[in-house]
This record gives C-alpha cells, sequence and structure tokens, in this order.
C-alpha cells in the first residue's frame, strides 16, 4: 500500500512538473513574440555587444548565449551600418 502510494505521489509530481514546464515554455514564446519585449532585447544586445568589442571571449560568449539567430543578426547589421 505504501509502494502503491509512492508511485501516486511521483506520477502526480511528474505530470505537475510537466505542466509547469509546458506554462514557462508557452509564456515565454509569447513574450519573445511581443514587439516591446523585442525591441528592449535588442537595445541590450547593441550595449552589450560594445561592451565586448575587443573581448574576443565575452563576444563569443554573447554568440552562443543568444535565444535567436535573427536577433544577433540585427544587431550586427545595424552596427554595420552605424
Amino acid at each position: 500500500m505504501e509502494q502503491d502510494a509512492r508511485e501516486e505521489l511521483a506520477q502526480t509530481y511528474q505530470t505537475s512538473l510537466n505542466q509547469g514546464v509546458s506554462r514557462l515554455n508557452t509564456e515565454t514564446q509569447q513574450l519573445a513574440e511581443n514587439p516591446l519585449v523585442r525591441e528592449i532585447s535588442l537595445i541590450v544586445a547593441k550595449e552589450l555587444m560594445k561592451k565586448s568589442q575587443g573581448n574576443q571571449g565575452l563576444e563569443e560568449m554573447i554568440r552562443q548565449g543568444s535565444v535567436t539567430g535573427s536577433l544577433l543578426e540585427q544587431v550586427f547589421s545595424s552596427q554595420q551600418q552605424e
């Protein structure tokens, strides 16, 4: 009986955890599609790139940590235009 209770608790925990992750992913995607959040992210990325100039390690770390390549492409193209 105790074993059954433990298994049921483990399943309940796993289901709850999966629902939480799914909800977090959905809300993160909604934020990523928000134009205001995207604009702020672009401004922050530009500032990070300015501060990383001359520091190849930091610049590479920023490139690898980028969630979307398209955002970095926008930053790089705007820097080249400036």
